[in-house]
């Protein structure tokens, strides 16, 4: 790659170079300016006809033809070349012969062939031991995007990979410490370096360690499963996908998830988790290919929170067979009508307040009717968020963007954001977002023994089952509406702000002709004191009744089914709920459409009895009831807790 820069960038001939014009009898169809490698001059026995594999994608054409002639002319051994020969990666494809490529003399043209060639090898590189043009293409298509240590090595250019280079050198020598991932510029400089080692995918700057790829025929370094979590900081964080182990510490702030979802699960096995959320996993898996570090031991279990592996194996078999019947496949129509009801609720509402006039009466009832569309609101964008209704993500993210932004008032990204890492750690204290709400309440039996015996009292927590009913109005129209505000200015999220934006001209352009701007202020308020009500008890009645602790570990679907219970199921508690009385199968399958929840719940209840795990499920106005139970036993241990001497 190196030779590749200096070559096209420097007027230097090396000897294994030589004029068209000079072999214009042997190399036929050469311009007179062009250099031209000797490589249709060799012995046939030298020469590789093999063509190259095609990537399927048709911008990458140009830069391969110029790949395709890199050999010299045995004469070359015998001078000094341009690079040291280390900086050269060994080849990954098979060299074809008869090349068209070719270096001008004119200085556009030598940009523009330096420019290519680079993202070609840089491709070979990354698509180095492929397994099918599917994954060709995706590789390709995604190296702008996932690949973050391309980018780093095209900026730095030929400087840049001399100082890959000295870092490798003195790992070889032994003196190459350090840490990969200590900041996230030395994490994407170490993985720039393992993907400029080419088919070798380098050696890592991981704890100084060493590792190959399985790919090439050499073994990855093993882990045990207590080395894994000595990297469980938020400085230093390896994951498990697969039993594969990765490093992705530096990478975690380019993550489009979020780095916190990263960080909670550093240290441990996030594979159920990565296949949850992910629900095409091509152009992630293209990604962690060039922070892997290592895979487990073959004596550890798959997951450090399932020794025996049966739950976890059996787990996996569970979603093989949901996606084999088609569980996982949308049906428009039933997102299309619900779409569908929602706007008619919003005409229904504009109607009301057009043609009732402004008093009290017809305020409460146009308030009623869009509290009901704003609820039903959020349950829809919830389905888009999870990536649940088009098989593009691109189309998800962007009707998601309209329904939370411009119909809702929202933004997409915090709302993403804080769901992911509720859904990857449902109900871990200091991790699940949900919970962060220790100024004002106490939840499960460990936190408040803790906060008694620290004697910590923001508030007089054994009160807290009925101070609820104060709170519970202001979650949306003060809490949400704060913290959206702030993160878009945190994140100089502009572009969710003008959704946002839109939403607010379209509801007072809308409503201010019949209640004046400050009746129309005061109509939203309404509209979302009682949107919060239906929110907290219908998203809370499956959660805080439920196991709250400090992350332990678990695995994947021990872990959901300690967090979620349900709600028994009819046509009003599917539509009031939005389908999330099936909690349990939505937290274990966030990609699943919610029409299908119902049909995977046999298969669950059947693993939960198998392996003796408690299946919850009540009747709706039981499970809100427990809320205020739950509250109350939590507050009174505290009050025990904090009595005590």
């Amino acid at each position: 790659m190196a030779l590749l820069l200096t070559a096209a960038g420097s007027h230097h001939v090396p000897s294994g170079w030589t004029r068209k014009r000079e072999q214009s009898a042997q190399c036929p169809g050469s311009s007179a300016l062009d250099w031209r490698p000797q490589d249709s001059c060799l012995p046939q026995a030298m020469q590789d006809p093999s063509p190259l594999p095609s990537t399927g994608a048709a911008p990458i054409g140009a830069g391969r033809r110029r790949q395709e002639g890199l050999v010299q002319h045995p004469a070359a051994t015998s001078h000094p070349p341009v690079l040291p020969a280390s900086l050269l990666p060994p080849p990954v494809l098979p060299v074809k012969c008869s090349s068209s490529w070719s270096v001008t003399e004119d200085p556009r043209r030598q940009r523009q062939q330096r420019t290519q060639s680079t993202k070609a090898l840089l491709i070979q590189t990354v698509c180095g031991g492929r397994k099918s043009p599917e994954e060709d293409r995706t590789f390709t298509t995604g190296v702008s995007l996932w690949d973050i240590a391309l980018v780093e090595v095209i900026r730095r250019g030929p400087g840049g990979l001399g100082r890959v280079e000295a870092e490798r050198a003195g790992e070889r020598g032994g003196g190459g410490e350090g840490r990969a991932g200590a900041g996230s510029r030395e994490g994407t400089k170490a993985a720039a370096g393992a993907l400029g080692r080419g088919p070798e995918r380098g050696r890592r700057r991981a704890a100084g360690m060493q590792t190959r790829d399985t790919g090439r025929g050499r073994p990855l370094r093993a882990f045990s499963w207590a080395e894994v979590r000595e990297h469980g900081q938020r400085t230093d964080r390896w994951i498990v996908v697969g039993r594969r182990v990765y490093d992705v510490t530096g990478w975690s702030r380019h993550h489009p998830g979020g780095s916190r979802v990263l960080t909670h699960f550093a240290g441990q096995d996030a594979t159920d988790a990565f296949a949850a959320f992910h629900p095409r996993q091509a152009r992630p898996r293209a990604a962690l290919r060039a922070l892997l570090v290592g895979q487990l031991r073959p004596e550890e279990p798959d997951g450090a929170g399932d020794p025996s592996n049966a739950v976890t194996r059996d787990f996996r078999a569970l979603r093989r067979a949901a996606e084999a019947q088609g569980l996982f496949r949308p049906r428009h129509r039933f997102f299309l009508l619900l779409l569908a009801h929602i706007l008619a609720l919003e005409a229904a509402a504009a109607l009301i307040a057009a043609s009732c006039g402004s008093g009290w009466l017809p305020a409460l009832a146009t308030a009623l009717v869009l509290a009901t569309s704003q609820t039903q609101l959020m349950w829809l964008q919830h389905d888009y968020g999870h990536l649940s209704v088009y098989r593009k993500s691109s189309w998800n993210h962007l009707a998601h963007r309209f329904l939370m932004g411009h119909l809702k008032g929202a933004s997409a990204t915090w709302w993403n954001h804080r769901h992911f890492q509720h859904h990857a750690k449902t109900n871990v204290l200091y991790k699940d977002p949900d919970l962060r709400v220790a100024d004002l309440f106490v939840l499960g039996e460990r936190q408040p023994l803790v906060f008694g015996r620290q004697k910590v009292k923001h508030l007089p927590y054994n009160l807290q089952h009925g101070y609820l009913f104060l709170f519970t109005p202001l979650l949306i129209p003060v809490f949400f509406q704060y913290d959206i505000f702030r993160i878009i200015v945190l994140r100089r999220d502009w572009r969710d702000l003008a959704w946002v934006i839109s939403f607010y001209v379209r509801f007072f352009c809308t409503y201010a002709p019949f209640y004046g701007l400050l009746g129309a202020t005061l109509l939203l308020t309404l509209v979302r004191v009682l949107e919060s009500h239906w929110f907290v008890w219908v998203s809370q009645m499956n959660h805080i009744v439920m196991d709250v602790d400090w992350d332990r570990h678990r695995d994947w679907f021990s872990s959901q089914l300690a967090a979620t219970c349900n709600v028994e199921q009819s046509f009003f508690n599917d539509w009031f709920t939005g389908h999330l009385n099936f909690q349990i199968e939505h937290h274990l399958f966030p990609t699943m459409p919610r029409h299908n929840l119902h049909k995977v719940a046999p298969l669950v209840k059947a693993l939960c009895a198998k392996h003796g795990i408690e299946y919850k499920e009540k009747p709706l106005l039981r499970a809100m009831g427990d809320i205020i139970r739950s509250l109350k036993r939590s507050g009174q241990l505290w009050l025990d807790a904090y009595l005590q001497d």
